[in-house]
């Protein structure tokens, strides 16, 4: 993992523990409590006697959790494994206005799928489904607990 102070003309090296040894890419989100980063990533399936190629046609979609600025972290939530060519992070957002909400959206062939997290990351809830590019409001409802009025949408 990689910082910048000096809006990215510099960069350092951040050591961090809990990610996976071949972890390259992913998308990062920043929590409004100190220290909490929010990571959503792909990993390859492993190959196994039963499934010899499953390292090279599968993705695991998982998101991990750092409550230090990156240097621990730990596995948030595990997605359903999908095909590897299909399966991608649209976004992953933090929530600016409320402390351990955030959400993402996850597609995996046809299906476009929104999580949403009220507690900091400890569990990640469905919110809506869009299949075939229909329309799927951000999980508003979420913050239904903070008691902020809903967003309205215009078609």
């Amino acid at each position: 993992m990689w910082h910048s102070l000096d809006d990215g003309r510099g960069w350092s090296r951040v050591p961090s523990q809990g990610l996976p040894s071949f972890a390259r890419e992913g998308l990062i989100a920043v929590d409004r409590a100190p220290g909490r980063l929010y990571l959503a990533m792909l990993l390859s399936g492993r190959s196994t006697l039963r499934c010899p190629l499953c390292a090279w046609t599968e993705a695991t979609p998982v998101i991990f959790l750092s409550e230090d600025g990156g240097q621990h972290w730990a596995l948030s939530e595990r997605f359903p494994t999908g095909p590897a060519g299909s399966s991608i992070f649209r976004a992953l957002y933090a929530d600016p206005d409320f402390a351990g909400s955030a959400w993402t959206i996850l597609t995996r062939g046809s299906e476009t799928a929104y999580y949403g997290t009220n507690d900091a990351g400890q569990s990640w809830v469905k919110t809506c489904v869009e299949i075939y590019s229909g329309r799927c409001d951000p999980p508003d409802e979420l913050l239904g607990r903070f008691e902020t009025p809903r967003r309205e949408y215009a078609p």
